[in-house]
């Protein structure tokens, strides 16, 4: 019999147990069983062999510039016997590439800021080529100071233009590269004369400088110009307006003929406070909300940064529209506001709302309401400061018309109604005054005056029509009985 097995199994149970271990293996010596780590053996990698090296240059013969894109096409014939280049290869930005490729002739574009540089090149069958792609450029560092005092211009947007003719001949700017916004742009330009322009906010400098290849230069642009930080409120010391229209003249000085108004060098609706970078001067700064409108004139110095609060002296007042005697406003409200008896302002008219909301000049002030054919007034003052909320009385009435069939029961669904106001002339006579026409509605609902009134309701086959009285405050449904 085969015991092998047999003894085999027990073995690997008296290994497996610590107690078992100890009672048939006296002498046995624990080992300890944490894991030891085996590092991974280094991976020989051959170095990348390739048949073309390119570097790039700002200069023939100079050193090695970074930055540069590589990219590797071959030309093709295509059906029609044109060439069409494919691209084989892309590297950069850097300052080498190395690249594996099949021998023959190759066209090589470096790229680099806002220089472009094309050469072919013929790759051998073995060996090595090395080629330099001169860019024939130059590195610009530009800095923009707000003055002489070294305060950065921390938002500026640079810009680099070379001059040119135009389709007509005629002398004009080419913008090749821009950068920003920050206090400093770099940019790599061809050999060659430019003019660069900083921009921050409202100032601006131009400045002509040339590009010789293979240098690095850097130039200071002073803006000459301060920062102006404009907020405005209903009186002194009162929380910043949003919505503020904040426009700022040159010289100190608005023109308000129409016809030869001068233009703002700056405008911007403000969310509360607005800053505004600007060339040192003198200038007049306007606040406008709704019918409030101040001006205050400013002076601003190189690297300055002023503050200025404009108190509008004004209130804000918002108006609702109700018939006497109830609270419930109306819709369909058209609002106006104007000064002791003088013509309402074209820009004082709201709605059709349920309410209206002004910003106006401290003053005694005439706010009418029409609802329908009521009307309403108010007066009412307002003091620097002032959140006002009024509702203005509309002196009449609501009625609502339907046609109905003599039975009282079908509703007319397209009538046209017609009402006539009842009154004496001042000859004592009898007038009627038509003050609604409209249609084809199954009813309509009106606000009318208090007085005596006619109603006339038709359709394509039936026609009614009903004289009422309407009072002030008063609310009524008012049913025309149809008759062929």
């Amino acid at each position: 019999m085969n015991l092998r097995p047999f003894v085999r199994i027990v073995f690997l149970v008296v290994l497996s147990s610590p107690a078992l271990a100890a009672d048939f293996s006296p002498g046995f010596t624990a080992v300890d069983a944490s894991p030891t780590f085996v590092p991974r053996p280094a991976i020989e990698t051959a170095r990348r062999q390739g048949n073309l090296l390119l570097q790039s240059v700002l200069a023939e013969n100079g050193a090695s510039f970074p930055g540069t894109t590589f990219t590797v096409m071959r030309g093709e014939p295509d059906a029609y016997g044109k060439t069409r280049y494919t691209v084989m290869a892309i590297s950069g930005p850097q300052a080498h590439a190395v690249f594996q490729l099949s021998p023959g002739p190759y066209l090589i574009r470096a790229q680099n800021g806002a220089v472009a540089r094309e050469e072919t090149v013929d790759v051998p069958p073995s060996g090595l080529l090395r080629h330099q792609m001169v860019l024939d450029a130059g590195e610009l560092q530009l800095n923009s100071w707000m003055s002489g005092d070294r305060e950065p211009a921390e938002e500026t947007w640079f810009q680099v233009f070379h001059s040119d003719t135009d389709a007509y001949g005629k002398p004009s700017r080419v913008q090749i590269a821009g950068n920003g916004y920050a206090a400093q742009a770099r940019f790599v330009l061809p050999a060659g004369s430019y003019q660069v322009e900083a921009t921050y906010g409202n100032a601006s400098l131009t400045l002509p400088l040339s590009i010789t290849a293979g240098t690095s230069s850097q130039h200071d642009l002073l803006l000459d110009a301060g920062r102006l930080e404009i907020s405005s409120s209903l009186a002194e010391d009162g929380e910043p307006l949003p919505g503020t229209l904040i426009s700022i003249y040159p010289h100190g000085t608005a023109k308000v003929d129409d016809q030869d108004r001068q233009r703002p060098v700056a405008e911007a609706e403000s969310p509360g406070r607005l800053a505004f970078i600007l060339p040192a001067g003198d200038y007049l700064v306007k606040a406008r909300l709704d019918l409030a409108e101040v001006s205050i004139p400013v002076s601003v110095a190189a690297g300055e940064m002023l503050s200025r609060e404009i108190p509008l002296q004004a209130g804000e007042l918002k108006l609702s529209a109700s018939l006497t005697g109830h609270d419930e406003p109306l819709h369909n409200s058209w609002f106006e506001i104007h000064r002791g008896k003088g013509e309402p302002d074209w820009r004082s008219r709201r709605g059709p709302s349920h309410k209206a909301r002004y910003i106006l000049p401290a003053g005694r002030y005439q706010a009418s309401v029409e609802v329908g054919k009521g009307l309403g007034r108010l007066t009412v003052d307002i003091e620097p400061g002032d959140e006002l909320s009024e509702s203005i009385e509309v002196d009449g009435g609501r009625i609502n018309l339907r046609l109905v069939e003599a039975d009282g029961e079908r509703l007319h669904p397209h009538a046209q109604f017609s009402v006539y106001q009842v009154e004496k002339d001042g000859l004592g006579d009898i007038q009627r005054r038509r003050v609604f026409n409209e249609g084809f509605y199954a009813d309509t609902d009106l606000i009318l005056p208090s007085g005596e009134y006619l109603a006339f309701a038709r359709d394509n086959t039936y026609r009614g029509e009903l004289r009422f009285r309407l009072e002030a405050g008063e609310t009524k449904d008012l049913t025309i009985v149809s008759a062929r």
